[in-house]
């Protein structure tokens, strides 16, 4: 959070969308109180052992698993567009804080990143929403974080069907910091999943860079 919205903060706090009550975008009753996702696979939506992807869909998915808090509707919605569309950097830490409070990451010590916005959301807004809920997360977890991924291009995936977005996020992305990548064990992080192609796009760039295992977390499944 930058300087100016911590002064927003003071003068004019923010209202949770859950139950109205003042000082921040979510507050911590109203994160317990989100629905909780079951775990399945994200491709096809089998149940699954601690949100892995299913044997079947793993053969071509280069994501371990995508760990989800909870469901895109209501609540959940409102406090994500108020993050991307409001100007509200403080929800990331409250949305981070309701990631960290279901979270279940694989056992062995592995790095934090974030999955780069369009550069074009990232200028209008000024920031990239899911780097900060991703360091947010990290310090949360007490697990080191690292951005480790560059956008290329401006492409939106917002209203596009699952074939359009994996045209589109051909090549989108490119690796920072090979020599953290190299045989680590990598969490992306995101806002929201809807058709898994952005995080595949990303984990796919940060195998062919070396990574030995990659899987992400995300606060709402579409």
């Amino acid at each position: 959070m930058n300087v100016l919205e911590k002064v927003i903060d003071v003068i004019a706090p923010h209202c949770c969308v859950g139950c109205g009550s003042e000082g921040s975008v979510l507050c911590e009753a109203c994160a317990q109180q989100l629905p909780e996702v079951a775990p399945r696979c994200y491709r096809c939506g089998a149940l699954s052992d601690a949100f892995a992807a299913c044997p079947i869909c793993r053969c071509s998915s280069p994501l371990i698993g995508v760990w989800a808090a909870t469901t895109y509707d209501d609540v959940a919605k409102i406090a994500v567009s108020r993050l991307k569309f409001e100007r509200a950097q403080s929800a990331a830490y409250d949305i981070a804080q309701a990631m960290a409070s279901r979270i279940t990451l694989a056992r062995r010590p592995a790095i934090v990143t974030h999955v780069p916005t369009a550069n074009t959301r990232k200028r209008q807004r000024g920031y990239d929403q899911a780097l900060h809920i991703a360091r947010e997360l990290a310090h949360q977890l007490n697990m080191p974080y690292a951005s480790l991924l560059a956008r290329i291009g401006s492409a939106r995936q917002v209203g596009a069907s699952g074939v359009q977005r994996r045209e589109q996020l051909n090549g989108a992305f490119r690796p920072l910091k090979p020599y953290l990548i190299q045989n680590a064990d990598i969490v992306l992080v995101d806002d929201v999943i809807t058709t898994g192609s952005t995080l595949e796009a990303a984990a796919r760039t940060l195998q062919a860079a070396g990574a030995a295992r990659v899987s992400a977390a995300v606060f709402a499944q579409a």
